[in-house]
């Protein structure tokens, strides 16, 4: 057990856009400070690739890459690399200022695609890049040097080499050279950490390596690659396997990494529960995990507050900023009173998910005590009905908290669940028993939103006018939306059902349920009509979704 029950490292990420605004940059440093915060981390794929031009690489700016003569053709925007660095260096100094430090976090091997011009070795014939090619060292380092030599007071780095959500990957290689076809993924992780700890660790910088895999294999590979190297370097590792899923177990390999430190991420806004539209409090699960993490000797926590594919949405104009203020008390003081979380935060003030992040709206405070036990109550009863809604018997429907648009899309995502534990598929299985189980669900799950206007209780607890009248819309948006993941789960698996017994009487049942949607498709127009809320309303409710989940059943039922 981390004997003072706390995390050293206390980090807060962000993860789309909003680094690059100001605004809620400013915000955010000013949060830190309250909740005691202690790094700031920016997290974006290709951020170094747009804040340097290293000499090495690029001729224009008067080197060679050795043997080369090449001189690239296009003109390079030389003042965009400046505006960046100059931008960034003002984050950092700000963040100094309040003795927070400031980390990148990166997917490495990523490039601008002028490199092709210049160096097009590293492309084969029939379009592949060649992963194992030498100059992908060689480039990756000179970027890492160019960096700290510009950017002298960044923290560190956190990348993830495991992923495939990268130009120069290892993972899903196609290139077919004799160097690719005997080189193992190890191989390839080993190398690409060691040329950025070189960098890093001569100047006393910290290099934190990012679990991001997709599978037990690759896990334990990279985990395996990574446990030999300096015990200086950090192993970052998500609370759960894979990704942020609420349902899915604590991480088992928390504490089996050697002497690492560990650091461990955690989804504030709501990935997989909403994407902070609608709300809900993670406060209760995170003090379990947090629990869990100590006992196996993790050092930090990173706290994401948005994600990278969805812009004007953050924790920032969420009822989910209770979920930094839990992240932040409990880094400190795992046994901190619940309640007290919960009266800071209504205390800092509340932000409403209509509008979009950038209108920048100030929070508004609640100091109320039947406002402090209702919110309380309403945002805890909504964590459960997020694993009823989004989840089935535990696996997510789906990747981005929106309506699934096929059967085979749903399937997908539930799979995801399988491949961590095998013996699940049995229970997504449309059997009778099965879809028994699965509906059942998803009814709890729209009472249980139905009941919540009587455990918020607007009237009685003496909100301002504004974010009362915003509550109610949520409300009835919220149970809307839970009412779309009710009849499309419903109508997904009797899909499957019909197609695997081709029985007349459960094809009529599948076309009934497209029924139910193709209303429910007329009932969200009806709501969301000639309304103005931010852009993420429409894409949680958005009725062309269920008009695609439609045509997909329908084709699979007219081609029985």
């Amino acid at each position: 057990m981390n004997e003072e029950g706390s995390f050293s490292f206390r980090g807060l990420e962000f993860h789309s856009r909003r680094m690059w605004q100001w605004g809620s940059v400013k915000r955010a440093l000013e949060l830190m400070k309250k909740l005691n915060l202690n790094a700031l981390i920016f997290h974006q794929n290709d951020i170094i690739q747009n804040l340097v031009l290293p000499d090495e690489i690029y001729p224009y700016l008067s080197r060679v890459y050795p043997g080369s003569e090449r001189v690239l053709s296009s003109y390079i925007p030389t003042t965009y690399y400046y505006n960046n660095r100059v931008y960034i260096e003002r984050v950092i100094n700000e963040a100094k200022r309040a003795n927070i430090d400031f980390y990148l976090e990166v997917k490495e091997i990523s490039f601008p695609d002028d490199i092709f011009e210049l160096y097009p070795e590293v492309i084969k014939p029939d379009g592949s890049i060649c992963p194992t090619n030498p100059f992908w060292w060689y480039y990756l380092d000179a970027k890492i040097r160019a960096l700290f030599n510009a950017l002298p007071d960044i923290a560190g780095i956190i990348v993830s080499p495991g992923t495939n959500e990268t130009k120069v990957t290892i993972q899903g290689n196609t290139c077919k050279c004799k160097r690719c076809q005997i080189t193992k993924p190890q191989e390839w992780y080993k190398k690409l950490v060691e040329v950025i700890y070189k960098s890093l660790s001569k100047r006393g910088k910290v290099l934190a390596v990012r679990d991001f895999t997709k599978t037990p294999q690759d896990q334990d590979l990279l985990l395996r690659t990574i446990v030999d190297f300096p015990n200086d370097v950090v192993i970052v590792l998500k609370y759960a396997q894979q990704d942020y899923y609420q349902t899915f177990p604590n991480n088992p390999k928390i504490g089996q990494v050697g002497n690492h430190p560990q650091w461990i991420e955690f989804d504030c806004w709501g990935q997989f529960y909403g994407i902070g539209f609608f709300p809900c409090s993670i406060v209760e699960d995170m003090q379990k995990r947090i629990k869990y993490c100590l006992s196996r000797g993790a050092e930090g926590i990173m706290l994401r507050t948005d994600w990278e594919r969805l812009t004007e949405g953050s924790v920032f104009n969420s009822f989910n900023l209770v979920n930094v203020f839990g992240g932040a008390y409990l880094a400190s003081d795992i046994n901190i009173d619940l309640n007290i979380i919960y009266k800071k935060w209504l205390e800092y003030g509340l932000l409403s998910p209509l509008h979009s992040e950038s209108e920048m709206k100030e929070p508004i405070p609640i100091n109320s005590q039947k406002a402090l036990e209702n919110l309380r109550n309403f945002m805890q009863r909504s964590w459960y009905i997020m694993t009823k809604t989004l989840y089935v018997r535990g696996a997510p429907l789906t990747s981005s908290s929106c309506f699934p648009q096929t059967v085979d899309d749903a399937y997908k995502v539930m799979n995801i669940k399988c491949t961590w534990d095998p013996n699940f598929s049995k229970l997504i299985e449309p059997t009778d028993e099965n879809l028994k189980e699965i509906l059942n669900e998803k009814e709890d799950a729209l009472k249980e939103v139905s009941q919540l206007s009587e455990i918020l209780k607007i009237e009685e607890i003496g909100l301002p006018e504004e974010i009362a009248s915003e509550l109610k819309i949520i409300l009835q948006l919220y149970r809307l939306y839970v009412e779309g993941f009710q009849l499309s789960t419903k109508a997904i698996f009797l899909t499957k059902k019909a197609l695997m017994t081709k029985s007349e009487d459960d094809i009529k049942a599948t076309r009934n349920a497209l029924s139910e949607l193709l209303s429910f498709k007329e009932k969200i127009s009806n709501a969301l009509k000639d309304t103005s809320y931010a852009h993420l309303t429409y894409m949680l409710l958005d009725q062309n979704r269920i008009q695609d989940l439609v045509n997909n059943i329908n084709y699979y039922l007219n081609n029985l």
